[in-house]
């Protein structure tokens, strides 16, 4: 979300003086969206991934945005405000003997935002939760950008078995539905012969 209005003059020391920069209808619609954000980021907390991640099917399957569609939404800038926490809960989990600098994290947030844009939320949560349930490659005393990456492709590859999976499931249920279908259509048929015949 772009924020310019809040450094001009009139807009920066009150939020009276922000109704009168942006118009009240304008006004709100700032208010509306930093409060969407704020709920967005309580639901998504690095906290909660031990509850969003007991069910895989709905982190890769379910209706959590994108961080395409969070930057259409929002901006770009809640992508990696977003993704910083879960990779600064990722270092601590992991008692590294020396965290991960500003500079780090804010750089592989982005990285990960441009390359992994097509990723839902609940998705990159199931990726750290099982980053932590060493699925993937280890930190070895500090952090190390570079494991994050490697392991996001070890993730990608097991995001597209996933996918691949459900659309086979999808299919088979549509083949056994087509199947079930024209069984019934030929008994209905057989039934209306009989019935023509004994008549």
């Amino acid at each position: 979300m772009k924020e310019e209005w809040k450094h001009s003059p009139l807009c920066k020391n009150s939020l009276k003086s922000s109704e009168l920069c942006l118009g009240t209808n304008d006004y709100n619609s700032v208010i509306a969206k930093e409060q969407d954000i704020k709920l967005f980021l309580q639901k998504y907390s690095p906290d909660q991934q031990y509850i969003i991640c007991q069910n895989a099917d709905s982190c890769f399957f379910g209706q959590s945005p994108t961080l395409s569609e969070l930057s259409k939404e929002y901006g770009s800038g809640l992508p990696k405000a977003w993704l910083i926490p879960q990779l600064v809960n990722l270092s601590e989990f992991c008692g590294l003997k020396e965290r991960a600098s500003a500079e780090q994290l804010k750089e592989l947030a982005l990285i990960i935002f441009q390359q992994y844009y097509y990723l839902k939320i609940e998705e990159l949560m199931l990726f750290f939760y099982r980053f932590k349930c060493k699925y993937y490659l280890r930190f070895y005393s500090y952090f190390d950008p570079m494991t994050v990456l490697e392991s996001l492709v070890l993730f990608t590859k097991e995001r597209a078995e996933e996918y691949l999976r459900k659309e086979n499931e999808e299919r088979e249920k549509k083949e056994k539905k087509h199947w079930a279908e024209v069984q019934e259509f030929r008994k209905s048929l057989q039934e209306t012969k009989v019935q023509i015949n004994n008549g």
